[in-house]
């Protein structure tokens, strides 16, 4: 039977299989063939497919047996009596650790896969597949599958199964190397059929070298007579009893011999080391018990010490080159240079034995055979290279590790291009709206920037940076995922990098994301944002500064306990002194974050009066325009806003005539909203306070932007408001005169009611009042009759004389000069 046969046979039983449970699966969807089915003995038939190797079959028998099962009690009763459940658990159990271990390995970014085959005892032939990554920083070894070949071992079915293994785990574009003994059947299927990256098992080598160097010399004869020496203490009791007396009799520890095995040198080395150790009372005990046996010359022990001191270093090299909780490949090439350069050493030593000697030199010349090129095998030279410890130290030959450097570098190169470029690419997407930015995130883009984050190289930090940016910009939904993939921390450590560009946009992200929600802004913080961003304050780099001051900001905007750690973190004064940097922008988002913080309390806002805030902002807004002085005019209002001491402190800082003249020099209506909004604040306090207003002639700008026809309806309502406000508490009356001419009736009755507040009490405002017109305007006004307006008009006119009030009432001329028409002299 041809080989091709064979498989067909074995791929005819696995699609009968699948066939057998589909089948019954469709059958038990329709309760006609229950019956049939189950007497059949298809609970029977089912049970072993449970645990089936493929699973598919595992599924479907499942289905079926759930279809019966679910048809009656009976059925389900013999689901138990069969004893399925148990498989059934055992089957779904295993599952979820594959499920668990197979994303586990999913998130590794690369494999390196270790392969062997062997016979069992009863010639049966297996095949193992371990893979081995890191993850969290530690390396782990998982037994992907082991099983029966069944096949001949060619390289095409060896290859088959490995390609098998790998589908299944879904590791098959990320296997950085396969490693495997020498076998050239394994080596062809994975360097010609598959195109894996082959690596030759270090210790499987060495095991080659030092059989073949102890089994091909004379020292294979006395390697004989210990083993002879070995196997007799060990069959015979006697023997074993009389070594144990000897040992005790000559004061040592109780050692047994050690036998060798023939596929493990170092069984070898073990069995000679121990004979070395026990020497004494082991040739008392045979000269005792057996002179007939070959014994060790005085020359053969020293032989057998002097080939034990050799094969001692190659032992440590096979252990520590075995380790799986490790990474060994990177000391590969020292441990073979190590190797050499001992058996060089030995070969150079004049006192070493005649038989020594010939070992010694196959030594050498079977380690230059096997591992004279170990400098070029790439994966071993590049992690050589890349590992801290040995870097270039390691390689004796200066080229190769020349080629090494000049790989690595270009293949970093290439690969710091292409992300800086697919970076580009996401970035080019999720700018423009949120949706587009919800589609990187669906296709996991949010995870592979954050990767790149990682990156050694900081263009390609940048770039991941820049592409975050843009995501997070969009909504808080979007910037929770960028946060939930862990960029932050890391956004952080790029705040620590030297290059400047990476800086300005890592804080530029960390303010993105900050700005949309308090949760979002605390995250920030709980990363240790604000530190850093402190210390960078007063950076001479101005763009950095933009950046570090509008992430201060957005943390500071959401509540009082975050607009305190700000101000923990020292960032004032020195935050204040940055209000004269020769940037505008750096100066605006100074006074964005001053306006952040004063907003919460009156004790921050009293802290960063305290520290000369204030008035530094106000000679801001003398030396600035347009939007840049907006945070600092909203940062006014909001000092003013707290209390009658605070906003005071706005007006012996001459903030109030500066707001007037940028009230006269804006030309937007926003801004004028925003002065306007700011003016009420300060002037709705007291007397005094809407005075400082008054005597700066802003009430008449406020009542011109209110009546304004071409105003925005916020301007408007903020101006209408900031008149109220202050006209309720103004008694400044030249202040508030200008205002009788010309105003709605809404506004005017709180005008009159001031004056007529003021006028009862104070005899020169009166006097005031009637030579400066107010009281003549004051009898033009039409008030309809018990309104509250009329009744302020009445209690004004009570405060006057009835002649002088009907002197500057509407018509009196007329009627004085009727009267003088009417009157006849004496």
């Amino acid at each position: 039977m041809s080989q091709r046969q064979i498989i067909q046979v074995f791929e005819q039983y696995q699609k009968s299989r699948m066939q057998f449970v589909q089948t019954v699966a469709d059958l038990a969807a329709r309760p006609q063939n229950i019956e049939m089915l189950q007497n059949a003995g298809v609970m029977t038939l089912l049970r072993p497919l449970m645990l089936d190797s493929v699973p598919g079959i595992q599924q479907t028998a499942a289905l079926a047996l759930g279809r019966l099962a679910d048809h009656s009690d009976s059925l389900a009763e013999a689901v138990v009596r069969e004893d399925i459940l148990p498989q059934l658990v055992l089957s779904l159990a295993s599952q979820n650790v594959r499920a668990e271990l197979q994303e586990q390995i999913r998130t590794a970014p690369a494999v390196c896969l270790t392969t062997d085959c062997w016979t069992s005892n009863t010639t049966t032939s297996y095949m193992s597949v371990t893979c081995h990554y890191i993850t969290d920083f530690k390396l782990r070894s998982n037994l992907l599958d082991c099983f029966v070949v069944a096949e001949s071992h060619t390289s095409q079915n060896l290859a088959q199964e490995l390609s098998r293994v790998a589908k299944e785990w879904g590791i098959q574009d990320k296997i950085a190397a396969c490693v495997t003994d020498n076998a050239s059947n394994i080596v062809k299927a994975v360097n010609d059929i598959l195109k894996w990256n082959h690596v030759r098992c270090f210790a499987h080598l060495l095991n080659l070298t030092v059989r073949s160097s102890v089994h091909q010399t004379e020292i294979q004869a006395l390697i004989l007579k210990v083993k002879s020496i070995a196997e007799y203490v060990r069959r015979s009791t006697v023997a074993s009893a009389k070594l144990r007396e000897m040992q005790l009799q000559m004061g040592q520890v109780q050692l047994r011999m050690k036998q060798d095995v023939a596929t493990r040198w170092n069984s070898t080395y073990f069995m000679m080391q121990r004979a070395i150790e026990i020497k004494e009372p082991l040739v008392s005990t045979m000269a005792l018990l057996n002179p007939l046996l070959p014994a060790l010359t005085p020359e053969e022990w020293d032989i057998t010490k002097e080939v034990c001191d050799i094969l001692k270093p190659f032992e440590e090299v096979t252990v520590e080159m075995s380790s799986e909780r490790f990474v060994t490949g990177s000391k590969a090439i020292l441990m073979a240079r190590g190797l050499q350069r001992i058996v060089a050493h030995r070969q150079r030593n004049p006192s070493t034995h005649e038989p020594v000697k010939g070992m010694v030199n196959f030594l050498a010349a079977d380690l230059e055979k096997r591992f004279g090129q170990i400098e070029r095998v790439r994966v071993l030279a590049e992690a050589t290279l890349l590992d801290p410890r040995f870097k270039k130290h390691a390689f004796v030959i200066e080229r190769n590790a020349e080629e090494t450097v000049s790989r690595v570098v270009g293949a970093a190169t290439h690969a710091r291009f292409y992300k800086k470029a697919a970076a580009f690419v996401l970035r080019a997407v999720a700018k423009h709206t949120p949706e587009l930015a919800q589609a990187v995130l669906a296709c996991g883009g949010v995870d592979a920037l954050v990767l790149c984050l990682e990156e050694f190289d900081p263009g390609v930090k940048e770039a991941a940076a820049w592409a975050l940016n843009y995501i997070c910009r969009h909504d808080a939904q979007l910037s929770q995922s960028v946060v939930d993939a862990g960029a932050v921390p890391l956004l952080v450590l790029c705040l620590l990098e030297p290059e400047m560009a990476l800086k300005r946009i890592a804080a530029s992200t960390l303010s993105d994301i900050s700005k949309h929600s308090p949760e979002l802004a605390q995250t920030v913080v709980d990363n240790g944002a604000i530190a850093h961003l402190a210390q960078m304050i007063l950076s001479p780099d101005s763009k950095l500064k933009r950046q570090v001051f509008s992430a201060l900001s957005q943390i500071s905007k959401h509540s009082v306990s975050l607009a305190e750690m700000v101000i923990e973190a020292e960032v004032f004064p020195a935050a204040v002194a940055c209000l004269k940097d020769p940037d505008e922008y750096v100066r605006k988002n100074v006074t964005t974050l001053m306006r952040e913080v004063v907003k919460h309390t009156p004790e921050l806002s009293q802290v960063i009066v305290n520290c000369g805030g204030m008035a530094t902002v106000i000679d801001f807004l003398g030396e600035s325009s347009g939007n840049l002085r907006l945070p600092g005019i909203m940062m006014l209002g909001y000092v003013a806003a707290h209390s009658e001491n605070l906003a005071m402190a706005v007006i012996l800082s001459k903030g109030v005539p500066q707001l007037a003249l940028c009230m006269s020099e804006e030309h937007e209506h926003h801004i004028k909203a925003a002065i306007a909004w700011s003016i009420g604040q300060i002037g709705h306090h007291s007397p005094e306070h809407a005075k400082a207003v008054a005597t700066s002639n802003l009430l008449s700008k406020l009542l011109e932007l209110y009546m304004e026809a071409s105003s925005s309806e916020d301007l408007q309502a903020k101006s209408k408001k900031a008149l109220k406000s202050i006209l309720q508490k103004c008694t400044y009356l030249p202040g508030l005169e200008p205002l009788l001419y010309d105003v709605p009736s809404n506004i005017l009755k709180h005008v009159v009611c001031q004056f007529s507040k003021v006028l009862p009490h104070d005899s020169k405002a009166r006097r005031l009042f009637v030579t400066s017109g107010g009281l003549k305007k004051l009898q033009e006004i039409e008030a309809e009759p018990g309104s509250p307006l009329q009744d302020h008009i009445n209690n004004i006119n009570s405060c006057f004389p009835e002649e002088i009030v009907r002197y500057y009432s509407p018509g009196y001329s007329e009627v004085l000069l009727e009267r003088l028409e009417r009157y006849q002299p004496a």
